[in-house]
């Protein structure tokens, strides 16, 4: 006759392994502050990338302008003089064109100065505008046949902002030289660039 074997005693857990298991859980301020690291580190990458990318947008508008320009420069050597035209305002949508050449008497005819005659702002991702200013803006800006600007011997400057906000883009037109101006604190056309690197 075989007997049955005595049913094992579970033993109590011990202290260490009671307070190893309370020691797991987090607590509600743990939780918070977890939460609140979680969302200060969000917004920081979420304004820098705002940033960065207005900022590219702005350069990629400056340097467009600079790259047509200096091709309609070197078509006005041979076919000038080439009149430019700007479109200035505080709300320029993407696709809009802002740069054109003008149809006046003295200027010769948009193929012989470009073969792109009319220059559009680049496209932006969301709601988001241009501003862009021409100082001085009763200048004309004439491409001659000598390369150069004849705007009575006066720089021409197109200051270009994305949503009103920081940063400036400035592209300097002056005698036989294109230039572009950097200001990454300014968040209006009337601020001033204050680097400069030639195209």
């Amino acid at each position: 006759m075989t007997l049955p074997k005595p049913a094992l005693a579970k033993a109590p857990p011990s202290s260490s392994w009671r307070s190893w298991r309370k020691n797991q859980a987090f607590t509600l301020i743990e939780l918070i502050v977890a939460i609140a690291i979680t969302a200060i580190v969000g917004a920081v990458v979420f304004a820098s990338s705002t940033y960065f990318l207005k900022r590219d947008r702005a350069n990629a508008a400056a340097a467009e302008l600079a790259g047509w320009l200096d091709a309609l420069s070197a078509k006005a050597g041979s076919y000038g003089p080439c009149t430019v035209a700007f479109q200035q305002g505080q709300t320029i949508s993407p696709g809009v064109t802002f740069a054109s050449l003008s149809s006046d008497g003295s200027s010769a005819s948009a193929t012989e100065c470009t073969a792109t005659p009319n220059l559009v702002l680049p496209a932006t991702d969301g709601v988001r505008s241009y501003s862009v200013a021409v100082q001085p803006s009763d200048q004309p800006l004439v491409f001659t046949p000598r390369a150069g600007v004849a705007a009575n011997a006066t720089d021409v400057t197109v200051k270009i902002v994305v949503n009103e906000e920081a940063p400036l883009r400035c592209v300097r037109i002056s005698f036989a030289t294109i230039s572009i101006g950097v200001n990454n604190t300014s968040a209006s056309t009337n601020g001033t660039c204050s680097v400069w690197e030639k195209t």
